[in-house]
């Protein structure tokens, strides 16, 4: 088992791309909290070796638009739509013990600008995750991932 505190990663060794498997959440106070986007989340977390991180995270069960033309959706499609989809880019580096996600573009417009910082845990070909508080749905929560690396999508 590598952890970040034994032994210092390297950039090759989070570099790919990671699927989620499991994302909790907790009040600060203990509590179960909600999930960012709705129970049982899909999603990938890529790491490029130019820095870069893109994140993905939707609702496994998603609604569909109301309107067969997307941009003409009622706003309260669009509000529930949001409500199920969190994406980001930005970079990353690594710090010790953490991940440190610098935001630059969001679907939530508060994150950007602002750094996400992940305690990070690697175990074989498995990834935990574990953010500093995020203030969501009106109290502040951590949130725990799990992610599992993916092989190549491209037959060699």
């Amino acid at each position: 088992m590598l952890t970040l505190g034994e032994m210092m990663l390297a950039i090759e060794d989070i570099v790919g791309t990671w699927k989620l498997t499991c994302c909790e959440t907790r009040y600060c106070d203990g509590r179960t909290g909600v999930h960012p986007v709705g129970e049982n989340a899909t999603g990938y977390i890529l790491y490029n070796p130019d820095g870069y991180v893109s994140l993905e995270l939707v609702a496994q069960k998603r609604l569909s638009f109301t309107q067969q033309d997307p941009f003409a959706e009622t706003e309260e499609g669009y509000a529930e739509l949001m409500r199920s989809h969190l994406s980001y880019v930005g970079t990353f580096e690594i710090r010790g013990d953490y991940l440190i996600h610098h935001v630059e573009i969001s679907s939530y417009p508060d994150f950007i600008g602002h750094k996400i910082e992940r305690f990070t845990r690697l175990e074989d070909d498995k990834l935990y995750q574990t953010t500093e508080p995020l203030f969501m749905h009106g109290e502040s929560h951590v949130v725990h991932l799990e992610l599992q690396r993916v092989t190549s999508a491209v037959a060699v």
